[in-house]
């Protein structure tokens, strides 16, 4: 029975160790953090109409998102122009353009093989300069330890039109709406990734 219990609390150790060091890789910002929201809070509510309003869009428009795909061991996608999925997709990607042809919306999903887990890296850009003004980071997943159901994980980041950033908020919640913030939780599923800061990085 001591053996069982100082198992359990190594184990315990290491996953507080494991959930604090987790940081957006090029922003060098932790992902459980949360800040700048008051100081910010106009600025914050804009983004946000921005974040919802093309959410909408996608909703009632979706012959209207492009689409394309990473397939197989290439890092290149492919235009979907019939809408239809090949085999070995590894990535999907979502795409609004304005008028004019500008990217003002770009997502990446990657496939999760095993279905433990759903990844979105989501860039809203603005239409006329190109820089990024919201990046959002979406995962759901089992296996957290901290429940035994599906973790829902959001981080957004809110950027200045010189690309600063200015403010960010975080949520994780299970399949309720509960709040797991405050749990010790295990991220199993935290995959590299890089924000680009122009919608002109996206596709290079």
């Amino acid at each position: 029975m001591k053996t069982i219990v100082i198992i359990i609390i190594l184990s315990s150790a290491a996953l507080e160790i494991l959930a604090q060091d987790r940081i957006l890789n090029n922003l060098a910002i932790q992902e459980d953090s949360t800040f700048g929201l008051d100081q910010q809070k106009a600025l914050v509510n804009r983004l946000n109409d921005l974040v919802e309003s093309t959410q909408d869009f996608i909703v009632g428009n979706e012959d209207k998102v492009e689409l394309m795909a990473i397939v197989g061991n290439s890092n290149k996608p492919i235009s979907l122009p019939d809408k239809e999925w090949p085999e070995n997709v590894t990535t999907s990607i979502n795409i609004i353009r304005s008028k004019l042809g500008a990217i003002t919306y770009y997502a990446e999903f990657p496939t999760s093989e095993s279905g433990d887990w759903f990844i979105g890296y989501r860039y809203y850009f603005d239409e006329s300069s190109g820089v990024i003004l919201v990046f959002q980071r979406v995962a759901n997943f089992f296996n957290s330890t901290c429940q035994s159901g599906l973790a829902k994980e959001l981080s957004t980041y809110y950027f200045s039109t010189t690309g600063e950033i200015l403010a960010k908020s975080y949520s994780l919640v299970n399949n309720d709406g509960e709040d797991l913030a405050s749990k010790l939780c295990f991220f199993p599923y935290d995959y590299k990734y890089d924000v680009v800061k122009s919608s002109d990085d996206i596709l290079d």
